[in-house]
């Protein structure tokens, strides 16, 4: 299996410097190419627009097709990748710098005045940040909140949440607004969510996922398992949310499989939970007044933070043009574009405050729920550098699956830290980087 992969590398590492050589250094009207892998959300077009009308000598090529780090990290040793490219979360950053290919952008950041510390919501630094150094700049901030469809309030005459509500009170009125005909069939859930929303609750209930030092899953404590518990309940127990045989069972009569924004927008439920980037879909058809408010809280008002920020290829030799286009991420008009869309919450806390949206979505004046959510966002990393996020996310997916199937909340949490703590041990045991690092205290 080893070979097949060695030559599988291999074999791409050939086909892209192929694919490479023969682009050019310079387009046809003269600009350098600047090659971003990204996502294909389709605000990108616009983005990379914007930033071409301010640096006209500069073009900007997504690549949406190329992805995956594995190929990033592999183009770019062979000397083929991509000026820039997004990572999701902190293990992916952590994974880019220990191969060798993120710029550490630290000192010629500083050069430029741009801070991190000073210029970005604190939750953002999490993406750009690793061992102290600097290698990415946040592209957007996002933080779910609930969203709720106001005509389903109005016709239960249920008070629009405040966002000062507890999970206890969510449960309230989930379970008033979830709406069954006479043979008990459900025919409006009170909220769309599943017991993946767990994580979203964590810093509500002053859980983590992983220890400050990265060394220990904390899914086993007391804190994260009530998380999971509540979710667990909302859906099994009060029957507020589909569960798994719901959602299957809708799939089947081809109302389901879209996805929670689309089944939401289409009224099937009062409440769902999801990010601000959920606008970019709900601005397009949806029939009823929104409403936002933020994630219920058990022990503290906190959020859990996501979203990307963007890395330059050290080994590019454009890196320094590069340079321009993560400036641009950090400046007025990609923020205020940012905000307009919808696309999260622009990632420089100075410019993050509105924009002028409200000129063509006069009716969404709940903007002030989304820069809070984005304060009180959680900025301590879930993540690892003792364990690949990928391989985090298996073990605990897998006892997330075995919970839908009937094993207990408690045991499957359990489970899934032993899980993870196990493959920890055994990286430091058998990766020497690794355990120097701990041994350093890193």
């Amino acid at each position: 299996m080893k070979v097949v992969l060695l030559l599988s590398v291999a074999g791409l590492a050939l086909a892209t410097i192929a694919m490479k050589i023969a682009q050019p250094s310079f387009t046809s009207d003269g600009r350098t190419p600047l090659i971003y892998c990204t996502d294909a959300n389709p605000t990108r077009k616009g983005q990379t627009e914007l930033f071409e009308r301010l640096n006209p000598g500069l073009r900007v090529t997504l690549d949406p097709d190329n992805m995956g780090l594995e190929k990033v990290v592999v183009q770019s040793i062979a000397g083929v990748g991509p000026e820039m490219f997004d990572v999701g979360d902190p293990g992916a950053l952590a994974g880019v710098v220990n191969a060798g290919i993120a710029w550490d952008i630290t000192d010629a950041l500083k050069a430029r005045g741009l801070n991190i510390e000073r210029d970005f919501w604190p939750a953002a630094r999490g993406l750009s940040t690793y061992d102290g150094r600097t290698y990415a700049v946040p592209a957007n901030l996002a933080v779910d909140a609930v969203w709720f469809n106001k005509r389903i309030f109005d016709n239960a005459h249920e008070p629009y949440p405040d966002g000062s509500w507890t999970w206890d009170r969510f449960r309230e009125v989930a379970r008033r607004l979830t709406v069954r005909d006479a043979r008990g069939r459900t025919t409006q859930y009170g909220v769309f969510m599943g017991l993946e929303t767990y994580e979203a609750m964590l810093p509500g209930f002053g859980a983590r996922k992983m220890s400050e030092d990265g060394r220990r899953c904390l899914l086993d404590q007391p804190e994260a398992i009530r998380a999971m518990k509540t979710v667990y309940e909302v859906v099994y127990r009060d029957r507020s949310a589909p569960t798994q045989g719901d959602a299957d069972a809708m799939a089947s009569q081809g109302g389901w499989g879209s996805g929670d924004i689309p089944n939401f927008q289409s009224g099937r439920a009062a409440m769902a939970i999801g990010g601000r980037w959920w606008l970019v879909t709900l601005r397009k058809g949806t029939d009823f007044p929104l409403g936002v408010a933020l994630l219920p809280h058990k022990e503290r008002q906190a959020f859990r933070a996501y979203g990307r920020s963007v890395v330059i290829n050290r080994l590019s030799p454009h890196r320094e043009l590069a340079l321009d286009f993560l400036l641009f991420l950090a400046g007025k008009p990609y923020t205020e574009l940012i905000d307009f869309e919808a696309d999260g919450v622009g990632g420089s806390r100075q410019y993050a405050v509105g924009g002028n949206r409200k000129q063509r979505y006069p009716d969404q004046a709940y903007d002030p729920v989304w820069i809070a959510a984005a304060a009180k966002a959680d900025p301590i990393p879930q993540a690892s550098p003792y364990i690949d996020g990928n391989e985090l996310s298996r073990i605990v997916t897998g006892q997330i699956d075995l919970i839908k199937t009937g094993k207990p909340v408690e045991t499957a949490m359990r489970d899934a830290a032993k899980g993870v703590n196990a493959l920890i041990a055994r990286n430091l045991v058998n990766r020497p980087d690794l355990r120097a690092r701990a041994e350093a205290g890193k």
